[in-house]
C-alpha cells in the first residue's frame, strides 16, 4: 500500500514539474492552494503526528466576502483528523470553523469571509495522530475561493468569530 502511494505521490510531482508548479489563475472561481495536492506523511519522517497547514496573506485577488473551501481525502488513516481554517481581518477580528475529517472520506470545510471587512489573511491546519499505521496519504487537496453569492452567503452555520 505505502508503495502504490509513494508510486502516486512521486507520478504527481513529475506531472506538477512539467506544466508548472503553480496552476493558479486570477478569476472569480479558483484553486489557491499552493502546495502539492497529494502528500505522504511517512511515520519515520513525522514522528506519527501528521500536521499539514497554510497561511496566505491578503493579495490583490481576495474580495470582501469571499468563501473558501478547503478539501482533501485521508488515505490509510485510522482515526479522525482535526481541520480547521479561519480567517484574520485588518479590524483584527477573526473569524474560524473546525471539523473532523473521517478515514477514507472527502471532507470539505468551508470558510465564508465577511463582506463588510477587509481580509487579512486566511489560514488553517490538519491535525492527524497515527495510531498503528505506518503511513498516511492526503489526496485531492484544494482550497477553493470563490466570490460573494447572496444565495448562499448565511450557509455557515458552525462558523465562529473573535472580536476586539
Amino acid at each position: 500500500m505505502v508503495s502504490i502511494l509513494e508510486d502516486r505521490q512521486r507520478d504527481a510531482r513529475n506531472e506538477a514539474k512539467k506544466v508548472g508548479e503553480k496552476l493558479v489563475a486570477a478569476g472569480d472561481s479558483v484553486d489557491v492552494w499552493q502546495q502539492s495536492h497529494s502528500l505522504l506523511f511517512d511515520r519515520r519522517q513525522c514522528g506519527g503526528l501528521v500536521q499539514l497547514a497554510f497561511s496566505y496573506p491578503a493579495d490583490s485577488e481576495m474580495r470582501t466576502g469571499d468563501r473558501y473551501e478547503w478539501r482533501m481525502q485521508m488515505v490509510n488513516a485510522k482515526n479522525a483528523a482535526t481541520l480547521f481554517v479561519g480567517v484574520d481581518y485588518a479590524d483584527g477580528s477573526s473569524e474560524f470553523q473546525s471539523q473532523s475529517l473521517m478515514p477514507e472520506e472527502t471532507a470539505s470545510i468551508v470558510l465564508q469571509t465577511d463582506s463588510t471587512r477587509t481580509t487579512k489573511r486566511v489560514y488553517g491546519y490538519m491535525n492527524y495522530k497515527m495510531v498503528m499505521e505506518n503511513a498516511v496519504f492526503v489526496d485531492k487537496i484544494s482550497l477553493s475561493r470563490s466570490r460573494l453569492r447572496q444565495d448562499i452567503y448565511n450557509a455557515h452555520p458552525y462558523q465562529r468569530g473573535l472580536r476586539n
